[in-house]
């Protein structure tokens, strides 16, 4: 097909440096001897020993560049010299003469014999410029223990180049003071502005106190989310111990325009120069959840009012109509939705007061305070539902509810949620462990999604890391029934039939599920999970695909499949896989927006990690010129192919030299045109509207971002991105009154809400972690 040729196009424009650097070389033979010549007091043999170069070793240059280099870093040696003759390699050093006698001049406030009996360096020692280097950090900070800020000048009486003369080493301190203070870099905060801040006067002497004053006169700036600590330059137009003192700011990323920050924010500035999270590569919870499509939705539903019409006073039946209402695609409006979780809500209230109420009612109670969002209460009907003792796929679900809920609340810091949270995983880790070895496919796809959760979560306390490992029995358990599930998959060529592809189904779901932990085990890192995790992470991720995801995968429409089988690939470390199964996806029309920002992520990483930054750029531009014809005259037909082509161009801008200010309206002016190539073929999808508003408000007219930020923010009412960069668009096109009504709204909302700790129940085990909780 037409595409392949593309796919294969672009894989070569952006992989030549990599494929060259891959390309078979001729064997080098090994090295049959290493010596070092010319040692006179430093040991041979500690010295080889040490040496990273050791017979074996290929006879290349870079071999014995290596070992060159690093007997240079010794600071030992006056020079060293390398000669390859053959297999045999010989390095040659001058030893640098021996340490006569070490001189201090001291500042005021210590003395020389108290600075003498710090420092390393002695009276006879062979002279090692590594050891003299870190002498004068030593006193660096001996001065700095008692408040004073100086500057160590380290000479040699006479030079250092003849072996056999010794040398005196002097260490002088010198006190410093103010010379200037510098705020920088400011990517959009008005210099004049900060000014006013600035305290530290010239000739004013280095102390730590100043320094820290300082340091915190400037963190008063509003749109400062933090001052690092300040560095020192000598500049030859400062008097004598005058320094240029450069304290580093945190700017924030995007910094609300009101009355408090409006006086340090040069707008123009600030609208070039605003990153926003164009691309995202995340898996929640919701990833995890079993696909029906649009037929099978209704049919749910269908099915749920017909049980409810025959028993109206049953809160479970009431509770699935509700469940299937809120579910996009069942074809239930919003006021049908709604007047289902009210239904369900009360029946289910009235069922949990009772003296005969269930953990099954309780957990639906929860469920239904999640969905309204109520997490507090939803949070205390969990934990009521497990105080319950619930068994079987109840206990399931109960678990993964809880981790999910409980970790949106964990975010606000309480004590006492987080303590409920490691104990909820604690527990729930054990508890699933035991359940039957023959569960069904929801079962272990709750199960999956506690683990998930718990594992983002690991983190909040060393406890958690033990039952959490991959080799711990609930790890163990998720395997062992997914390896069940592999065993019932289709053979390969099986008759394509609905018994297959219901098969394929349930495998392709169990890959996704498998694909997901194996992102978060991924993100969270060894430490938590162990290094045999991620050492056996590859295999695992090449038997999901190759047992799960694979099988079938041209015969299932889940839209969802090709992103995580490009994801698969991706937590390989296989970009140009991941990268060709990502184009596969996109030209299938699968989950345009996440395919797309899985390409983009898998070029920059496949760019960036071999080239240097202006190679970088150029195959980057290689690239947008391969995909720009075919996307443009419809070869290359789908919504996403447009909108990565405006995403590549995006990124493109970003990388350009800012004085480069030709180029980077041409990226601008290719990704405004990509962006409403998308808004043509997909009208109704936000990702084109925001990419052409991101162009222009970057471009020397930002009223035109206006209306595009408005059509996202009509498609996305929650996209708190799309509101900012609106009224940013406004604010710097002279519409300041709209832009901050609405930047103090987003103030508003963002400001933090008081929440109240959820109440333990007598004897609950408790848990935690993230994403909206699971039907």
């Amino acid at each position: 097909m037409r595409w392949l040729v593309y796919v294969a196009t672009l894989s070569v424009a952006l992989a030549t440096t990599l494929a060259a650097q891959e390309a078979a070389a001729p064997a080098a033979p090994a090295l049959t001897a290493v010596r070092v010549e010319g040692l006179l007091r430093v040991p041979a043999d500690n010295l080889l020993q040490d040496l990273p170069v050791k017979a074996g070793d290929p006879a290349t240059p870079n071999t014995v560049g290596i070992g060159q280099g690093w007997l240079e870093s010794l600071g030992l040696f006056i020079d060293v010299t390398a000669e390859l003759n053959g297999t045999q390699l010989t390095y040659t050093v001058r030893e640098n003469p021996l340490v006569r006698a070490v001189l201090i001049d001291p500042a005021p406030g210590l003395s020389a014999s108290a600075i003498r009996n710090e420092i390393g360096l002695a009276s006879r020692d062979i002279l090692s410029r590594v050891r003299i280097a870190a002498d004068a950090l030593l006193i660096t900070r001996l001065y700095r223990q008692i408040g004073t800020v100086v500057e160590v000048e380290t000479s040699f009486d006479p030079a250092p180049d003849q072996t056999n003369t010794p040398v005196d080493v002097l260490f002088k301190v010198n006190p410093l003071s103010v010379g200037r203070v510098l705020v920088e870099p400011l990517n959009y905060v008005r210099t004049a502005a900060v000014q006013p801040h600035i305290n530290l006067q010239p000739g004013t002497p280095l102390t730590v106190e100043n320094l820290t004053k300082q340091q915190e006169a400037l963190t008063e700036v509003p749109v400062f989310m933090a001052v690092d600590e300040p560095w020192f330059r000598r500049d030859p137009a400062l008097p004598g111990d005058q320094v240029e003192i450069t304290y580093p700011p945190v700017e924030a990323e995007q910094p609300l325009l009101v009355a408090e920050t409006l006086p340090y924010i040069d707008v123009d500035r600030l609208r070039r120069w605003v990153r926003f999270s164009a691309v995202d590569l995340n898996v929640s919870v919701a990833d995890m959840e079993f696909r029906l499509t649009s037929d099978e939705l209704q049919a749910e539903l269908a099915a749920a009012k017909a049980a409810a019409a025959a028993a109206p006073n049953d809160p479970e039946a009431a509770y699935q109509v509700a469940r299937w209402s809120s579910v996009a695609g069942s074809g239930a409006t919003q006021d049908e939705a709604l007047q289902a979780l009210d239904t369900a809500g009360r029946l289910l209230e009235e069922a949990t007061t009772g003296a005969n109420t269930t953990a099954r009612n309780h957990l639906r109670l929860g469920q239904i305070l999640a969905r309204i969002g109520h997490p507090v209460d939803a949070a205390d009907q969990f934990v009521s539902a497990l105080a319950a003792q619930p068994t079987g796929a109840i206990l399931a679900q109960t678990y993964a509810e809880t981790v999910s809920v409980l970790a949106v609340l964990a975010t606000l810091g309480d004590q006492g949620v987080i303590n409920l949270t490691v104990d909820t995983i604690r527990d729930g880790a054990a508890a699933l462990a035991n359940l039957p070895t023959d569960s069904d496919l929801d079962t272990l796809t709750r199960v999956a999604q506690f683990y998930f959760v718990s594992l983002s979560l690991a983190r909040l306390d060393g406890s958690l890391r033990a039952p959490l490992q991959t080799d711990a029995p609930l790890a163990k358990w998720i395997f062992a029934r997914a390896y069940d599930f592999g065993g019932n998959m289709p053979a390969a060529g099986a008759e394509e039939s609905p018994t297959t592809l219901a098969a394929y189904r349930d495998g392709h779901h169990v890959g996704k599920l498998l694909t997901s932990l194996a992102f978060v085990i991924r993100s969270i890192g060894y430490e938590v999970v162990g290094l045999d995790a991620m050492s056996t992470l590859p295999d695992m991720l090449d038997a999901t695909r190759g047992v799960f995801l694979e099988p079938g995968a041209g015969i299932d429409d889940d839209p969802g499949l090709p992103f995580f089988l490009a994801l698969n690939h991706l937590l390989q470390n296989d970009l140009l896989a991941a990268r060709a199964a990502a184009m596969r996806g996109i030209t299938a029309g699968g989950q345009p927006e996440r395919l797309v920002d899985l390409f983009v992520i898998t070029t920059m990483e496949t760019l960036y990690s071999n080239l240097t930054h202006a190679a970088s750029i150029r195959e980057l531009a290689t690239a947008i010129d391969a995909l720009s014809g075919p996307v443009t005259t419809g070869e290359l037909p789908a919504a996403g192919h447009a909108l990565l082509l405006a995403k590549l161009q995006m990124a493109n801008y970003q990388s350009l030299d800012p004085a480069d200010t030709t180029t980077r309206a041409a990226a601008l002016t290719g990704a405004a045109a990509a962006a409403q190539l998308t808004i043509d073929r997909a009208p109704d999808a936000a990702g084109g509207y925001w990419f052409l508003g991101l162009a222009r408000l970057k471009s020397d007219d930002p009223g035109q971002a206006v209306a595009p930020y408005r059509r996202v923010i009509e498609l996305q009412p929650q996209n708190s991105e799309a509101k900012y960069a609106l009224a940013l668009a406004l604010v710097a096109s002279g519409q300041a009154a709209e832009g901050q009504q609405l930047m103090n709204e987003l103030a508003a909302e963002t400001a933090p809400a008081a929440q109240p700790t959820p109440a333990p129940a007598a004897q609950p085990a408790q848990l935690g972690p993230v994403g909206p909780p699971a039907p």
